[in-house]
Parts: C-alpha cells; sequence; structure tokens
C-alpha cells in the first residue's frame, strides 16, 4: 500500500507522508520520503493545552495519511475536515484492522473493524483492497501466512502452540535489531544486546535515539 503510494513521486507528485508515530515517519524517511507526524501536520502538542505550529503543506499535492487505522477519533475527524477543505489535493489513506487497535478506542457500542472500516469509507470513499503479499514470491509461503493469520486471530487455538509450529526458538540473543510484544521484555532484551556490545551506559553519544 504504502509502496504505491510512495511511485507517486515517480510520476511527477510532491508528496507527503503523514504517519501516526515517530518510527514510522523514520522508516519513511530513511526511504527518502518526506514524513511527518499527524501531530506536526495538524498542529497538535501532547495535551489539549499545548499547540505547535501547523506544518504548512502547501508545496505537496499529494498527501498520504499512512497506517490510518491507528488514529483515534480526534485526529480523524481532522483528517476528514482537511479531505473536504482541500479538493485541490490528492488525499490517500493506508493501513488495515489487522494490527493493533488505537489507544483510545473509536467506539464502545460497535465492533472494531466494522466501525473503523466505515468510517473508512466515509473519509475516503474510493477504496482498494489488496489481499495478495507481494513480498514473498513463494505460493506455498503465501498460503502459510494466511493460515498462520488465521490462527492467531482464532481466540479457540492456543497462540503458543501456533508459535512453536511456526518459528524457531532460541535460548541466545545474537541480533541487534530485535521486535518484542511488552515494554518489560523489550527493556530486557536491550541491556542484554547492550552488554554483549559493551556499553556502559543507557545512551551513548553518536547512537540514534528514537522516541515513540
Amino acid at each position: 500500500k504504502s509502496y504505491a503510494c510512495k511511485r507517486l513521486e515517480d510520476l511527477g507528485h510532491n508528496v507527503l507522508f503523514v504517519c501516526p508515530t515517530n518510527e514510522l515517519c523514520k522508516n519513511n524517511l530513511d526511504d527518502g520520503v518526506i514524513s511527518v507526524t499527524v501531530h506536526t501536520f495538524f498542529g497538535c502538542g501532547i495535551s489539549e493545552d499545548i499547540k505547535v505550529s501547523r506544518l504548512d503543506d502547501s508545496r505537496f499535492d499529494v498527501v498520504v495519511f499512512d497506517e490510518v487505522y491507528l488514529c483515534d477519533l480526534k485526529f480523524l475527524a481532522k483528517i476528514k475536515h482537511y479531505c473536504d477543505e482541500h479538493p485541490e489535493k490528492l488525499v490517500l489513506g493506508t493501513g488495515d484492522t489487522l494490527q493493533n487497535e488505537p489507544i483510545n478506542p473509536l467506539s464502545t457500542q460497535f465492533e472494531h473493524d466494522t466501525y473503523a472500516n466505515h468510517i473508512m469509507s466515509i473519509i475516503f470513499p474510493s477504496d482498494i483492497f489488496l489481499q495478495v503479499n507481494k513480498r514473498l514470491n513463494n505460493e506455498a509461503d503465501k498460503k502459510k501466512l494466511i493460515k498462520l493469520q488465521e490462527d492467531l486471530f482464532d481466540e479457540s487455538k492456543d497462540v503458543y502452540k501456533t508459535l512453536r509450529e511456526n518459528f524457531k526458538f532460541t535460548k541466545t540473543i545474537d541480533t541487534a535489531n530485535n521486535v518484542s510484544y511488552r515494554n518489560n521484555i523489550a527493556e530486557e532484551i536491550s541491556n542484554h544486546v547492550r552488554r554483549k556490545q559493551n556499553r556502559q551506559s543507557d545512551n551513548e553519544v553518536g547512537e540514534q535515539l528514537l522516541c515513540n
């Protein structure tokens, strides 16, 4: 989804990506794509009392709200208003419900996936559903990925059993870049890796600090 939007630059458009997190911004910036967070784009601080300068987006004719399903109702309303106020721009949204939900729930009355898709249909009347994973070339791997997704989202199945059937486990950590589900596990792994790298403090000169 995001790759297709980035291709618009090759067609001569000035594209701006608006992301819900700093990490997504960094990933896009590493790929040479101009990106800002939704807070920066709309001039929102970390609280209602704090205001920041809104980004001047006048030079961009394409605005992509990347992983828009991670936005809460406040920002979704701002995105809808922005679309209505800028009919001269091509405004796109990427994302899906098969990821973490917004920190603030979209609704306490309706099932998340259904309600989120309903909101997106209002903001973005035209939509495209991509169902084929282009990152995998092997048909067997594509089928395995679909089966893994089904099993992980099936609450009647043991998650640990599913993981053991599909992934290798190790008692040693030899990689510098790792992914964890919980913050406390992330801290433990980070401390372990830093000890192996002979680092003496939490942060050292020359390291890149990413804040979310």
